[in-house]
C-alpha cells in the first residue's frame, strides 16, 4: 500500500466528483504520507490495487512463516499477521465483487503504527 505499512489499511471507494473533496478531508484530519495515483481506465487501476494487495498478501505470508520458526500458531504475533491476511483478503474479494471500482475513484489509505 504504498509507502505506508502493508500491514493494515483501508480501501474507500468515493464517486470521481467527490475524489478532491475526500483528499482535502483525509489531509487535514490524518497525519498520512501521500503515495501514488494510478491514472488510466478503472479496470487499470483496479488491476493496480489488486495486485498491490497480492502482494502484501504475499509478504505478511512471508512474516508469518519466519514467526512460526520461533513461535506455535497460536502465539499472539501469529495471530495477528493472520488477523491483517484475512482483512486483506477480505479487501480483495471485495474487489472482485463487481465493477464498483469501475463506478468510483479508490483511495487506499495505509495505516501507521
Amino acid at each position: 500500500m504504498g509507502k505506508g505499512d502493508p500491514d493494515s489499511g483501508v480501501i474507500m471507494l468515493v464517486p470521481p466528483a467527490k475524489l478532491e473533496e475526500a483528499l482535502t478531508k483525509l489531509r487535514s484530519s490524518l497525519k498520512f504520507e501521500e503515495g501514488e495515483s494510478w491514472e488510466g481506465t478503472p479496470g487499470a487501476r483496479a488491476s493496480r490495487l489488486t495486485a498491490s494487495i497480492r502482494t502484501a498478501i504475499a509478504d505478511l505470508g512471508v512474516k508469518r512463516s519466519e514467526l512460526l520458526i520461533r513461535y506455535y500458531e497460536d502465539a499472539p504475533s501469529v495471530k495477528a499477521i493472520d488477523e491483517q491476511i484475512e482483512s486483506a483478503r477480505a479487501s480483495l474479494a471485495s474487489l472482485r465483487l463487481g465493477s464498483e471500482t469501475d463506478r468510483f475513484a479508490v483511495i487506499q489509505v495505509a495505516l501507521a503504527h
